[in-house]
């Protein structure tokens, strides 16, 4: 904008000299503040973009752990699978023992058998001398 230096007293010039130059302070203030206020939410989002890089990086190691706890906990899983089944044959094994004992030992003819036993043993004795 040009100014007509006729129209205006030399007074007027610096008084409109004196404003302009408050106004511009003015500006640079408001621009100083604005440029600190930017630098500032610059500082906040970098800051925010390394919590949020921080956490996803947790969030993957966090996952990493997960799928190394579920494949120790499958194979645990497997391996207690084993063991129960074993743990159950053997079981099945000891109550079939358990049952052939006795009946073993309630069984007429055992003793019966060991009654023919020592007769034939003593038959075949007498025979022999």
């Amino acid at each position: 904008m040009s100014i007509n230096v006729k129209k205006y007293t030399k007074d007027q010039m610096a008084k409109m000299a004196e404003d302009a130059h408050a106004e511009v302070q003015e500006l640079r203030r408001v621009n100083a503040a604005l440029t600190e206020q930017i630098s500032q939410m610059n500082g906040e989002t970098i800051t925010r973009e390394n919590v949020i890089a921080n956490l996803k990086a947790d969030a993957d190691a966090l996952r990493n752990k997960l799928t190394d706890t579920e494949a120790a906990l499958g194979r645990a899983n497997d391996e207690l699978a084993f063991k129960q089944e074993t743990l159950n044959v053997m079981r099945n094994r000891c109550y079939n023992a358990d049952q052939r004992a006795k009946y073993a030992e309630s069984h007429p003819w055992r003793n019966l058998w060991a009654w023919v036993k020592r007769k034939l043993g003593g038959e075949r004795n007498e025979h022999v001398s």
